[in-house]
């Protein structure tokens, strides 16, 4: 398994593929297995890469985290890679991550795809619940974030529709480590609020939401679309949030198709 030292730490990535370099950012508690279902369609055309982030899936790291800090990992990952610019998604928390390293390194991001994630910084309760999370994961492990999780993670259908997905989801949340999640828990409720920055993002960018998406709802990327110039807004039918696992197909083909109409 590829991996690079960045910043103190030990980033592990997958890599497949030849063309542009699009770099894919997973959301949180999760990892990079959460791309399985675009890493094929895409790599068929670009060089595909999906980093594992500060502390989860199979990186590694001693220090705690900032969405700064993650941000550099990405852009330095990248440099050492000759990958930038690159076409940039994020997922949820990689959403912030992506805005974060278009606010730093802007030159770096030739497009954007933004996945079910939101531009505001947490609320004074939304900042509430992630000291909550942090209890509940230094008190009763990872296993309880998951279990704590789930309920809002999928469309309600698809806990039995799409019933070894989400098993795969928890396993993948339950498997990170209690400091990943507490430094990730940190970052983000600390994160800057990246409102103001959106109109100054210059490059095509894609909003993809799923159409039951409890934690960024379609109307949030109505919102992001009309503050992004060169943005277009799509949403992925009977998904929730994590709308890679629960129509993989759909949004490969969704990314597959933005990218080669724009970058």
């Amino acid at each position: 398994m590829p991996e690079k030292t960045i910043n103190g730490s030990t980033i592990h990535y997958i890599e497949a593929g030849q063309g542009k370099p699009v770099v894919l950012v997973h959301g949180f508690p999760l990892d990079g297995r959460i791309w399985a279902g675009q890493i094929k369609r895409l790599a068929e055309r670009y060089r595909v890469i999906v980093p594992d982030l500060h502390g989860f899936g199979s990186s590694r790291a001693a220090d705690p985290s900032s969405m700064q800090s993650m941000a550099s990992d990405m852009h330095e990952l990248c440099a050492q890679l000759n990958a930038l610019p690159a076409a940039v998604g994020g997922l949820s928390m990689g959403g912030y991550v992506a805005m974060q390293w278009y606010r730093d390194y802007r030159a770096d991001i030739a497009a954007l795809m933004l996945l079910d994630t939101r531009a505001q910084a947490d609320t004074l309760q939304g900042k509430a619940g992630r000291d909550q999370m942090v209890k509940l994961v230094e008190s009763q492990g990872t296993r309880a974030v998951a279990d704590a999780l789930m309920e809002k993670m999928l469309a309600p259908e698809n806990f039995v529709a799409k019933g070894e997905v989400a098993r795969q989801l928890h396993q993948i949340m339950a498997s990170q480590s209690v400091d990943a999640i507490r430094w990730s828990l940190v970052a983000m409720r600390d994160r800057l609020d990246s409102g103001a920055l959106l109109a100054s993002i210059s490059c095509p960018t894609l909003l993809l939401f799923g159409q039951y998406d409890a934690i960024t709802p379609p109307s949030i990327g109505e919102q992001l679309q009309s503050a992004i110039a060169r943005s277009q807004l799509q949403v992925i039918a009977d998904a929730g949030h994590i709308t890679t696992m629960e129509k993989p197909h759909d949004v490969a083909q969704a990314l597959r198709d933005f990218l080669d109409a724009s970058y």
